[in-house]
């Protein structure tokens, strides 16, 4: 069996969150009658197999991140990898943004953004585990050592 690697965790986390996407898009909100305290809280309005989606897309992003963050090496001391899954973090937040507006074009504009960032992400960090790219921050050798 071999080693599991960030593209992994990638498709894994896409897998799942288009899971839910497709749960959620499938029951729309208005199929199933609302409680009569739905008007005040949002989450109540929701179905739940809506509620299953959403936690499956956030439970994919967790994975993401844990599996990602078990991977460790050298992608941990490089600036531009570290820069890329910030980048890829803070697009997470502007989905949530979108999809709270409720724009159809900023919600597809900022899920190709966020996907992009953590396939730049993903291919960094496998490239910098596989040595072929060496980290932007090497380490310095000490004094009066030939390195």
């Amino acid at each position: 069996m071999r080693n599991p690697t960030a593209l992994d965790a990638l498709a894994r986390w896409l897998v799942l969150s288009l899971a839910g996407v497709g749960l959620f898009a499938l029951i729309p909100g208005t199929s199933y009658a609302a409680p009569g305290f739905a008007s005040t809280r949002w989450f109540f309005a929701l179905h739940p197999v809506q509620v299953i989606a959403l936690g499956m897309i956030a439970l994919a992003w967790v994975l993401f991140v844990v599996h990602v963050a078990l991977l460790r090496g050298p992608w941990l001391r490089d600036p531009v990898g570290l820069g890329l899954g910030a980048l890829a973090l803070v697009s997470v937040g502007g989905c949530i943004a979108a999809l709270t507006l409720g724009v159809g074009e900023s919600i597809v504009a900022t899920a190709v953004v966020s996907v992009a960032l953590h396939v730049a992400f993903c291919l960094r960090v496998d490239r910098l585990a596989r040595g072929e790219v060496t980290p932007a921050v090497r380490r310095r050798a000490p004094q009066g050592s030939r390195a």
